[in-house]
């Protein structure tokens, strides 16, 4: 048996007889039946799969097979149709119209088979047209930040201290805290050097003598 080519010829003729039996179709109850945007669609799904029917399997109306049309759907189909969003989801639906009334007026003999294959592909065709309509994309998530010991500590909430602590801090940093401190001190020996009441301190607080070490 010689093996099928492509042909030009045979092209043109798939797709004259493709609009004749849609013609057909529009008239029909099958087509009826359909809800409007399926209706609105199918023009461009039914023509659309028949010629690549041909391009793909090079099968006219009369030669589709169960085989062939899952093939042309789940590989072909979506990709051509992937700028027609509002198709998706319709496929199925319009394919098994198609088909019953092509069986009832006689131009095929097959389309219980082929309506069953479309209910049995393994890939949701809606999803496949979906997908290669707008591809998902990869989110990179992002690394927590790693706190080192010294940012903790900076996040640590002032109820960590005691009252008496934050006080205390506080009247170090106003210089309070150094100069209780330092008179607490002991006075140094001085070696038996008088130290008098208006002169400085030796303990270093900075004040008169009479007024620190020399109350």
């Amino acid at each position: 048996m010689a093996q099928k080519v492509f042909s030009e010829k045979k092209m043109a003729n798939v797709v004259t007889q493709s609009n004749e039996w849609f013609a057909e179709y529009k008239t029909s109850t099958q087509f009826k039946n359909l809800t409007a945007s399926e209706q609105k669609n199918s023009e461009a799904i039914i023509l659309t799969f028949s010629e690549w029917m041909y391009r793909e399997e090079l099968r006219s109306g009369k030669e589709w097979t169960g085989a062939s049309v899952e093939n042309v759907l789940v590989t072909v189909l979506p990709k051509e149709m992937s700028n027609y969003s509002e198709v998706a989801g319709e496929l199925v639906a319009v394919l098994s119209s198609y088909f019953d009334f092509l069986t009832t007026v006689g131009n095929i003999k097959n389309g219980e088979t082929l309506t069953r294959k479309l209910e049995k592909l393994p890939t949701s065709v809606s999803n496949e047209v979906k997908t290669e309509e707008a591809p998902k994309q990869e989110v990179k998530k992002e690394e927590p930040v790693k706190t080192t010991t010294s940012a903790k500590k900076a996040k640590s909430s002032s109820s960590d201290y005691s009252t008496d602590e934050i006080q205390r801090f506080n009247r170090f940093v106003m210089g309070e805290s150094i100069t209780k401190i330092n008179t607490n001190k002991a006075v140094p020996q001085t070696n038996n050097v008088s130290v008098g009441r208006n002169d400085l301190c030796p303990c270093g607080s900075g004040k008169k003598y009479k007024k620190c070490h020399g109350k």
